[in-house]
């Protein structure tokens, strides 16, 4: 008998640290429509209306946002356009904080959110990444 229940607690802490934690979206990303990006809780890049510019190439999937003098910037390159929600795209990433460049490449991001406005969420859960971009056309 002690031996079942051993084995059951095993088989079921087992199966909850298997779960991935981050699979449900957050609530104030999706009503959040400022173009930015968010890693692992940390906001690496917000865009600023009043002093930053925004980019967007249907051409090359890309977006890139900044400040004027481009200290701090944005820039997303999609394998394709992101405009259905629940598609999938590979993404590189580039961003700049200050004087730390950082990237990242290949990362899968699916679209969770559009709207009329141009606002695309882009969101992996297993690698908790939120980044929102938005197209210029």
């Amino acid at each position: 008998m002690r031996r079942s229940i051993l084995l059951s607690m095993m088989i079921a802490l087992t199966a909850a640290a298997s779960c991935n934690t981050h699979e449900e979206i957050d609530p104030l990303f999706l009503g959040n429509e400022t173009v930015s990006l968010e890693i692992k809780g940390t906001v690496l890049f917000r865009f600023d209306d009043n002093s930053g510019q925004l980019g967007h190439n249907t051409g090359t999937h890309t977006f890139t946002a900044g400040n004027d003098d481009m200290t701090e910037y944005l820039w997303i390159r999609c394998s394709d356009e992101p405009l259905t929600e629940g598609q999938t795209v590979t993404a590189d990433m580039k961003w700049c904080a200050g004087s730390a460049t950082q990237s990242r490449r290949s990362q899968s991001l699916k679209v969770v959110k559009t709207d009329d406005q141009g606002h695309i969420w882009l969101w992996s859960g297993k690698d908790n990444v939120r980044a929102i971009v938005r197209r210029l056309d």
